[in-house]
């Protein structure tokens, strides 16, 4: 039993290291994605984005949500879990003082010494380094020493081992009223496609000519779509498909909007610059795909891979769920 405690643990750190490393040199965290992909968020995801929060983007929803329940509660501590180099909590941090909220503290939880500094040194840049609060700490292990108006998670619950642990955590952390607001991966572990997904995914692939399966990150051809498992290394997706499941237990939502999954693959950095905006025929493939993508999450065939959520501790009368889906109906159970 030791021997096993002892290598869980051993394979523990060397994944925190592998984390630390894949970051230490990535200055712009939210860079490199392909023309397509903004293609696609301009035509398909902004619009539903809009309509059901009310906010352009999502540093508008994070302040939005920020401000209303800062006031709401009294409290001005909001928090970040794995909040990186600070890039978008120092806009949201700008975008609240704008707001006219002038006195809150912004903890930033982050398992990277590097990353705090960068953190540190953007609030900086902007007079904004008395808001701010670096925290290190592994956010598998993370409790709230004391209670926040709200807390967010940037797509970084799919790096999160103990989920239950942390979920729990946000939870006792918030003020009755108090609000967990998150963007995140919530497909299959390490970025994996499902069967159902892989099995469409393939009959499209070996329909394109060669010029569109190269992988670009990867140098190389894919004859057949390359399923990759990316939580190998580092927490990469380690627990993706836990994400919902677990949320749909802990909290209670107000906001849901669930999305992607056949899609993902031809607007990502891999393979979504091989498709090129100025292309007609790439246009209508993109097209194609997002179509059946959203008609195959209607009919419950495929279940979504990314979601946006504000959630609390108590349901609310009206909530706001994209096409009524509910985030019940959108879990997808492992076989």
């Amino acid at each position: 039993m030791e021997n096993a405690a002892e290598n869980a643990q051993s394979e523990h750190q060397r994944r925190i290291g592998e984390q630390i490393a894949q970051y230490a040199k990535t200055e712009n965290m939210h860079a490199q994605l392909p023309d397509m992909f903004s293609y696609w968020q301009t035509k398909y995801f902004g619009p539903r984005y809009r309509a059901l929060t009310g906010t352009k983007n999502f540093l508008e929803l994070y302040v939005s949500v920020f401000v209303d329940r800062i006031r709401r509660t009294g409290n001005k501590r909001v928090a970040s879990l794995g909040s990186g180099d600070g890039a978008v909590e120092v806009q949201i941090a700008a975008r609240m003082r704008e707001e006219g909220v002038e006195d809150f503290e912004f903890h930033l939880i982050e398992l990277s010494p590097i990353q705090n500094d960068r953190a540190k040194a953007k609030a900086a840049e902007l007079g904004l380094e008395a808001h701010f609060i670096p925290v290190e700490c592994d956010f598998n292990t993370w409790r709230a020493g004391q209670p926040f108006a709200a807390v967010m998670a940037h797509h970084a619950l799919h790096h999160v081992l103990d989920l239950e642990h942390l979920f729990q955590a946000i939870h006792d952390g918030l003020e009755d009223e108090g609000a967990f607001v998150t963007f995140d991966v919530i497909g299959r572990n390490g970025h994996m496609r499902w069967p159902e997904a892989y099995k469409l995914i393939n009959l499209m692939w070996h329909f394109l000519p060669p010029e569109k399966r190269r992988h670009h990150l990867l140098n190389r051809l894919d004859e057949d779509f390359f399923n990759h498992d990316c939580s190998t290394q580092g927490f990469e997706g380690i627990r993706a498909q836990d994400i919902l499941p677990l949320l749909v237990r802990t909290f209670e939502f107000e906001v849901f909007y669930a999305f992607g999954n056949l899609i993902d693959v031809f607007t990502s950095r891999g393979y979504g610059q091989n498709f090129s905006t100025k292309d007609p025929r790439d246009l209508a493939f993109i097209d194609f795909v997002e179509e059946l993508n959203e008609l195959l999450l209607e009919q419950g065939y495929l279940k979504p891979t990314r979601l946006c959520a504000v959630m609390g501790k108590h349901k609310i009368a009206n909530p706001r769920f994209y096409r009524g889906w509910t985030p019940e109906q959108m879990v997808r159970q492992p076989d």
